[in-house]
């Protein structure tokens, strides 16, 4: 005989949420913040667009790992998250509840959403909150933060993120720990350099048989590279007609990157 296990309470609640997305998009505020993260999350899978835009930009907690729920990437999905960024951004005062500091769009654990926040996390005091409320009318910013790797040419939501930060950058803090170029040309490697502070960059590494014209672009950059740990260099060439990379010519080519 089958045991029924009939769903739970919070799983019911969710589920009604989401078949009255309008309704619950105009009563976010109202929301207990221990819903927001299954909430968000079955919004997320469901692609409910105009919840999920609403639902980042009232996020109640400072940290919103979104990367780790997107496997793949989407850009409407991602055109969505950047859009509730952007509702959150035009608001000349916060409201109270809205304390997003911290969009992670990197491919990470997703411990967070196994594991809510614990019930002292989803409250603050009166005081608290008053100084939350105070801090939000003298700062506006949000950091977001992201991994690129781009490889021979950049593909759909690349170049929606970018085109959003270059638009956004003066008022959004763009933060990108993890750097891949695999034979990208030089000059658009400079241009998104210069949206993405540098010295927020840990790792980088480039494949490129233009190790010279690369330099003249970018040299400039690495000296603010302040946090950078660790830079790979693979695959580079002197002379892009060469068939073998000896260790001669890799020695040499380093020896001109790093000198």
């Amino acid at each position: 005989m089958s045991i029924y296990n009939p769903p739970s309470l919070q799983h019911l609640a969710v589920q009604s949420l989401l078949l009255n997305e309008a309704s619950t998009i105009s009563t976010l505020e109202y929301l207990p913040p221990h819903l927001f993260p299954p909430v968000f999350k079955e919004a997320f899978t469901g692609r409910h667009m105009q919840l999920l835009k609403a639902m980042v930009a009232a996020w109640p907690f400072s940290y919103l790992p979104v990367g780790a729920l997107m496997e793949t990437p989407n850009v409407e999905l991602l055109q969505a998250v950047l859009g509730g960024v952007d509702i959150l951004q035009a608001q000349k005062v916060r409201p109270r509840r809205w304390k997003l500091r911290v969009l992670d769009l990197r491919n990470m654990t997703q411990d967070f959403w196994d594991v809510w926040p614990s019930r002292k996390n989803l409250y603050c005091s009166t005081e608290t909150e008053s100084q939350e409320q105070v801090s939000s009318k003298l700062r506006r910013d949000v950091k977001v933060v992201t991994d690129l790797s781009l490889r021979f040419h950049l593909k759909e939501h690349q170049t929606c993120l970018l085109q959003w930060a270059q638009e956004r950058k003066v008022c959004v803090l763009l933060c990108c720990v993890k750097m891949e170029f695999c034979d990208f040309p030089g000059e658009i490697i400079k241009e998104i350099l210069d949206i993405f502070p540098p010295d927020n960059i840990e790792k980088m590494e480039l494949s490129t048989n233009h190790v010279l014209p690369l330099l003249g672009h970018i040299a400039s950059h690495f000296g603010h590279m302040t946090e950078l740990r660790e830079c790979h260099l693979t695959h580079i060439f002197l002379n892009r007609d060469m068939a073998v990379n000896t260790l001669a010519v890799t020695e040499m080519c380093a020896v001109q990157f790093l000198s």
